[in-house]
């Protein structure tokens, strides 16, 4: 059988989710609280990313964050799913290259480690 497309993920991509996840079911969470949980962290880990993105983008902010409130990107912030971090992260991997392509001169280390951390992460 085919694997299905969920099952193939790499376990980073709930990596939001998995730390509030097991705090709830150490407290001895039901089965739909832990899935609540898992909604709501992922929705809040989705939104800190974008937020930071829209920060962080040097033009285009308004365009940044129109793109954030469209139907499909809301929808997939309110599943249990990878799509939460990885909208969020792809977000924040935008902005920082339109950060460096708008800015002059060297770049700098730090702002080179964060462009690799995600795009490791993406």
């Amino acid at each position: 059988l085919e694997p299905s497309p969920i099952a193939v993920l790499h376990p980073l991509a709930y990596l939001a989710q998995v730390p509030f996840m097991a705090l709830a079911l150490v407290a001895g969470a039901t089965p739909l609280t832990l899935f609540y949980v898992g909604r709501v962290a992922g929705f809040l880990a989705g939104l800190a990313m974008t937020f930071a993105a829209i920060r962080v983008a040097p033009a285009n902010k308004h365009l940044l964050a129109g793109l954030a409130l469209l139907p499909p990107i809301l929808f997939s912030r309110s599943t249990l799913d990878a799509d939460q971090l990885s909208n969020g992260i792809a977000f924040l991997f935008i902005a920082l290259i339109c950060r460096e392509i708008a800015g002059t001169g060297a770049m700098k280390v730090p702002r080179v480690v964060a462009l690799v951390i995600t795009a490791a992460v993406l």
